[in-house]
């Protein structure tokens, strides 16, 4: 996700966490405190992305 916000394909980004998405979807579905786990986690790693490709 850094690689890709660095270089400004905001879109293909999207298209990463749609496929992680998709990717869980049945463990997510019917796991309410993994899906909370999958949702924070994502949330910190697209922050520390952001925050590392806007450093570099």
């Amino acid at each position: 996700m850094t690689i890709l916000i660095s270089v400004d394909q905001y879109s293909a980004v999207g298209l990463v966490l749609t496929a992680k998405s998709i990717a869980r979807y049945d463990k997510i579905s019917k796991d309410q405190i993994f899906a909370e786990y999958y949702l924070l986690g994502t949330l910190l790693s697209a922050i520390c992305s952001i925050v590392v490709a806007t450093l570099i």
